[in-house]
């Protein structure tokens, strides 16, 4: 096949547009090389884009957090950047396969993948993320929610790369989590991951509501009626109750060899609880402060 290690992001799109689309990115290849050589794909060329340093930072501006396409999932489990502004990010990365696997994954590609069983995808759902894509000549910024299509499909088109997630600064008495299920802590793809993320008013009520559940959908979902439920109340144990039974009821999984689809069902009200009792104590603690332009690591 055909190979290419571009210096630049320019030669990069440069490279994708004169292949016609036919080219597949590969950064860390921790799925790609797997796909290659036990599943029998045979790419007609391969981008590496590892050399492409300028891919890879995590910082603060006026407008949040962003954090480049070739940053790795061990450099997001250890930015306190990230730990402050977006800890639901940070409980998944920590949990994210295993340090060799983490050191190696990048975020863009865990986006561009598109598992379902992704555990950095909810997550950056309900904070909600944005991606950057650029094309020779042109770039566009696209809601996260509106990025999934499918199992390991996105709307990426032939040419294009990500390059950059972008996650809003959250408002004030705001709080998120991640609670992931898995015959192993580590190293084994979620069988159920929610995330959520709260935002309380004073009295304690629950201003803003994200909810967003993986490997219980053919894609990362949002929850709407488990935020409509929890929106304008208390975060009671009678509401948390509640709100894991309606989560339940907006999963559609499958049966797999790792789980049934009712066993999935019942871990997504469970993990929908401890998620949301996890948001609301960080949305109850005082937010660490951080100089904007900072990279975070």
């Amino acid at each position: 096949m055909d190979y290419c290690r571009p210096a630049t992001v320019d030669e990069a799109l440069s490279v994708l547009a004169s292949g016609g689309g036919a080219a597949t990115v590969i950064a860390g290849g921790t799925d790609l090389l797997v796909d290659i050589k036990f599943r029998g794909f045979q790419p007609a060329g391969l981008v590496n884009v590892n050399a492409l340093d300028e891919l890879r930072f995590v910082r603060e501006d006026p407008n949040g957090i962003r954090i480049g396409a070739l940053t790795s999932v061990q450099s997001l489990a250890d930015a306190p950047l990230v730990e402050a502004r977006c800890t639901a990010v940070s409980d998944a990365a920590r949990r994210f396969a295993s340090r060799q696997v983490r050191n190696l994954a990048t975020i863009g590609g865990s986006l561009g993948r598109a598992t379902p069983a992704g555990d950095l995808l909810p997550p950056l759902l309900v904070l909600d993320a944005s991606v950057r894509i650029a094309r020779e000549g042109s770039e566009r910024e696209v809601a996260l929610a509106d990025f999934f299509l499918g199992p390991r499909r996105t709307i990426l088109q032939p040419g294009e790369l990500i390059t950059e997630i972008r996650i809003p600064t959250p408002p004030p008495r705001s709080g998120s989590s991640y609670a992931r299920m898995s015959y192993r802590d580590v190293l084994d793809l979620a069988i159920v991951g929610v995330a959520s993320c709260l935002t309380l008013d004073a009295d304690g009520r629950i201003e803003r509501a994200r909810v967003a559940l993986g490997a219980v959908a053919p894609r990362p979902i949002r929850a709407p009626r488990t935020e409509a439920l929890l929106e304008g109340r208390l975060l009671t144990d009678e509401l948390v109750e509640a709100a894991g039974e309606v989560a339940a009821g907006e999963a559609t999984p499958i049966s797999d060899q790792r789980a049934s689809a009712e066993y999935r069902t019942l871990m997504t009200a469970v993990l929908t609880r401890r998620s949301l009792r996890a948001a609301a104590g960080a949305a109850a603690q005082p937010r660490p402060q951080h100089q904007p332009g900072g990279n975070g690591r």
